[in-house]
């Protein structure tokens, strides 16, 4: 039996052994010794004649059977593919930003499930450039009292019965009869004073005090809404305007009657209910004046005496407090800044008989001009020449010539750029215009006869 089972297999056995060796060095498994030495057994016993018994020969076809299945595997192992190269540094780097890559489309993945980047901002950025933003031209903020009072929000502070109403009411009758206030020039615009700390009895007798003439374009109430969630106050002074859009200036006196109760006093609402009313000021292009109270306790800074948090004073454009040194004494100082004023005193004393406010003082020179001697004598300049167009170089050399005084153009083109509203005022506009290769310049000259205020500008002498 054992003879024809080597002679069949045996020597293939051998062979295929030898093969494997040769393919696969690594080649020694313990089924492979097994069914090498059940061969020498066999041919050990074919040799001596020996006969082999049933279970010998159960155990010989169970060798042969482990040798099959051990070369099998074998030459699967042999043909997988060889093991990956060893990592290098850059390797690893590229595994590195494809991780961070994989973090960030996580991320990415998560915000869009949450609704943040499938979704698009109700009000994305409006982004510009400094070049664009200097080319465009507003309007110059209009001032109803030059000087102290413009368009925006102004907070007014005192005491209470320092004589805050009287100075308000003196202020709307000289706007609406276009009169001076505080030796001051005003604009004649109609006016609404929400008076909701008064009477109608109170209010009539201050005005037969204060004045003899009644404007038409001067319009009180004694009631307002507070500002509040339903919007009910913006809304009734939106609607009081569109019917009335000769009115530049809202008066509310005081901020306390229009505020929403039951809300803390902290920076974040003063800030939001103050900013309510900035925002419906800018929005209609009006100054709204808020009358306000300063605390108990003296500062000496007043800006820290107005009462409530920073989120009042951070709002507004302008701040004004009035003070007296005594509470029995008719002499005060109101004191006013602001982003479109200039810091300044006022001394006052208040008239026994006229209940007005009158000036005494005040630190900023009246002789003073709003803007300097270059720009007055290039409106006078532009008066003569109507029309120029060059470069900056030549309109700094005509300028200079007309002036009888050097300037160098940059210099020039930056008094021009700051001052460009009050040039637009006085009738000159100009523009830049820029190629690939220079940079021109346009200056005209048009007068505005619509402009009630006549400016007299002197020709440059030695």
């Amino acid at each position: 039996m054992y003879n024809s089972i080597y002679e069949e297999i045996g020597s293939s056995f051998d062979e295929s052994l030898e093969s494997l060796a040769q393919s696969c060095p690594d080649f020694d498994s313990e089924s492979a010794k097994a069914a090498r030495y059940a061969a020498e057994e066999q041919e050990r016993y074919a040799d001596s004649g020996t006969a082999v018994t049933a279970e010998e020969s159960r155990w010989e076809d169970e060798m042969w059977a482990d040798a099959e299945r051990a070369f099998k595997e074998q030459q699967e192992q042999s043909t997988e593919a060889p093991p990956p190269p060893q990592k290098t540094d850059l390797d690893a780097e590229y595994e590195w930003y494809e991780q961070q890559q994989a973090n960030a489309d996580a991320a990415k993945q998560t915000l869009s499930d949450n609704g943040y980047r499938e979704t698009p901002p109700k009000r994305p950025l409006e982004v510009f450039s400094c070049e664009e933003l200097s080319q465009r031209i507003y309007a110059s903020k209009p001032f109803l009292v030059k000087g102290l009072l413009s368009a925006g929000l102004t907070i007014l502070a005192g005491s209470p019965k320092v004589g805050k109403s009287w100075l308000v009411m003196h202020l709307c009758m000289q706007i609406a009869k276009g009169e001076p206030f505080l030796g001051l020039d005003t604009k004649r615009s109609g006016v609404l004073y929400i008076a909701l700390e008064d009477d109608e009895r109170r209010l009539q007798k201050r005005m037969f005090t204060i004045s003899e003439e009644m404007p038409a374009n001067f319009y009180m109430t004694t009631r307002c809404s507070r500002m509040s969630d339903d919007d009910e106050f913006r809304k009734e002074l939106l609607m009081f305007w569109i019917e009335h859009k000769d009115v530049r200036l809202i008066v509310i006196d005081t901020l306390q009657m229009v505020r929403e109760q039951g809300r803390d006093m902290s920076y974040a609402n003063d800030y939001s209910e103050i900013s309510q009313i900035k925002s419906l000021a800018d929005t209609l292009n009006i100054a709204v004046l808020v009358v306000h109270h300063t605390r108990k306790q003296g500062d000496s800074d007043y800006m820290n005496e107005i009462s409530g948090t920073n989120g009042i004073a951070g709002s507004a454009d302008t701040l004004m407090v009035l003070k007296k040194e005594k509470r029995s004494s008719r002499d005060a100082t109101l004191s006013c800044t602001g982003r479109d004023i200039e810091d300044r005193e006022i001394t006052m004393h208040l008239d026994r008989e006229t209940c007005i406010w009158q000036k005494t003082g005040d630190n900023h020179d009246a002789d003073a001009e709003d803007v300097p001697r270059e720009i007055i004598d290039l409106v006078g300049f532009m008066m003569d020449r109507k029309v120029f167009e060059g470069t900056n170089t030549e309109f700094a050399a005509a300028f200079s010539q007309y002036r009888r005084h050097e300037i160098n153009p940059s210099q020039l083109k930056r008094i021009m750029n700051r001052y460009r509203f009050d040039l637009l005022d006085r009738g000159v506009r100009f523009e830049s215009i820029r190629d690939r290769n220079s940079r021109s310049l346009i200056v005209s000259y048009h007068a505005k006869p619509e402009d009630g205020e006549k400016v007299t500008y002197s020709t440059p002498t030695d």
